[in-house]
C-alpha cells in the first residue's frame, strides 16, 4: 500500500471518530461573470440533488451538517459539465477555479486533500495520453502503460480509503469485471457501498443474471397488460431477443433470426421479440425497416434487462418448453448450432 495514501487514510479516520457529524461551510469561488445563476449540489452515490445557491458577489455558500462524507459535483443550473468536485465533510470548504482549469478543486479538509491527489493524477494521466504520437508504431503499447500505471496507483488509493467516499467512488469503476461473489463479499466487509446507487444496481443486475443462466427458468414480466408468458406457447420452443432500433448488431442480426425463424419455425421455434431502452415510435419504424414478422412487446424500457441482468443488446435467451433457459446470449454459428441440436 502506497504510505502517503495510508497516513493520509489514517488521519481521515481519526478525524471522522472524533467528530461524525458536524457543519460544513462549501464556499464556491464562481466568479462574477456566475452572480445571480444557480449553482446545484449534485451526489455522487445517489445522482440526485441535495443543495442549491445563487452566486452572490462571485460566490455561492453550502452550509449544512453531514453525518457520512460525501463526493459532490457543483453544476451550474442549466449546465451540462460540472463546475467542480468537492468532498462535504465537517470543516471550512473553499471552491476555487483557476484560470485556464477544466475543474475546481476544492481544500480545507483532509478528504478534500486526497480528492486533490486523484484530480491531480487524472490530469497527468490524461496530459501524458495527449503528449503520445498516435503514428508511432508502440502508441498502442505506450497508452496502456500510461492507464495501467493509473489504474495501479488509484487501486492503491481505493484501497487506502475503501470505507470512506474517496474509495467507494473509486470502486464504482471496478465493480463491473467483480464476480457476484466478490462483490457481495465487498458490500459485507465495507458498509459504505451499499448507499451508492450506481454500485447497489450493479450488484442486483449480476444476481439477476446469474439467476437466468442457462439451466435456470425463465422469468415472466409484463409490458402494457401484455405478459411474455401469453406469447409463448405450449410444448414449443421460444427465442427471446431483446433488441433496440438505435443497436446496430441488434440490427445485423435480424437476418439471423429470420433465417432461423424459417428453418425451425415448422419443427417447434417461435421467436418473440423484446424492444428495450427505445421509443416505441422508433421500434415501430425499426419493425417496418427490417421486415419483423413475429410478435414485438414495445416500449419494455429496462423492465426486462434490469430483470434478466442484461448489460448489454442484442441479447437472445432460448427457452425450452419446460420453461427452462437452454442458451443464453449466444450468437450466429454458436445459436444456430444449439437450436439445431435441440431441434433436429
Amino acid at each position: 500500500m502506497n504510505i502517503r495514501h495510508a497516513l493520509l487514510a489514517i488521519t481521515v479516520t481519526l478525524l471522522s471518530s472524533c467528530n461524525p457529524t458536524g457543519s460544513y461551510n462549501l464556499t464556491v469561488d464562481a466568479g462574477d461573470e456566475y452572480n445571480g445563476k444557480e449553482i446545484i449540489m449534485i451526489s455522487r452515490n445517489k445522482l440526485d440533488t441535495i443543495g442549491q445557491a445563487t452566486v452572490n458577489n462571485g460566490k455561492a455558500i453550502f452550509r449544512d451538517t453531514i453525518t457520512v462524507p460525501m463526493l459532490v459535483q457543483l453544476v451550474p443550473l442549466g449546465g451540462e459539465n460540472p463546475f467542480a468536485e468537492a468532498i462535504i465533510e465537517p470543516g471550512d470548504i473553499q471552491v476555487t477555479v483557476e484560470e485556464g482549469a477544466t475543474i475546481g478543486l476544492a481544500t480545507g479538509t483532509p478528504l478534500n486533500a486526497i480528492l486533490a491527489e486523484w484530480i491531480d493524477a487524472r490530469k497527468q494521466r490524461n496530459a501524458r495520453v495527449e503528449a503520445i504520437d498516435r503514428n508511432s508504431d508502440n502508441a498502442q503499447q505506450t497508452m496502456q502503460e500510461v492507464f495501467n500505471e493509473y489504474k495501479t496507483w488509484t487501486d492503491s488509493l481505493m484501497q487506502a480509503n475503501i470505507d470512506n467516499t474517496i474509495g467507494a467512488s473509486l470502486f464504482i469503476s471496478r465493480v463491473y469485471d467483480l464476480s457476484i461473489e466478490a462483490l457481495e463479499d465487498s458490500l459485507e466487509r465495507h458498509p459504505i457501498l451499499k448507499t451508492y446507487n450506481e454500485i447497489t444496481k450493479q450488484y442486483i443486475l449480476k444476481k439477476n443474471a446469474a439467476e437466468t443462466v442457462e439451466g435456470k427458468p425463465y422469468k415472466d414480466f409484463t409490458i402494457k397488460s401484455v405478459s411474455l408468458s401469453s406469447l409463448m406457447k405450449p410444448g414449443r420452443y421460444t427465442l427471446i431477443d431483446f433488441w433496440a432500433s438505435w443497436c446496430g448488431p441488434c440490427r445485423r442480426e435480424m437476418p439471423l433470426i429470420k433465417e432461423i425463424l424459417d428453418q425451425y419455425g415448422p419443427k417447434g421455434l417461435d421467436v418473440i421479440g423484446v424492444a428495450v431502452l427505445d421509443k416505441p415510435e422508433d421500434t415501430a419504424k425499426a419493425i417496418e425497416e427490417l421486415g419483423i414478422s413475429w410478435p414485438v412487446m414495445i416500449d419494455a424500457q429496462n423492465i426486462p434487462t434490469d430483470l434478466y441482468g442484461i448489460m448489454g443488446v442484442p441479447s437472445v435467451i432460448l427457452v425450452g418448453p419446460d420453461g427452462i433457459i437452454v442458451s443464453r446470449d449466444r450468437h450466429g454459428d454458436e445459436l444456430k448450432a444449439i437450436i439445431a441440436e435441440v431441434l433436429k
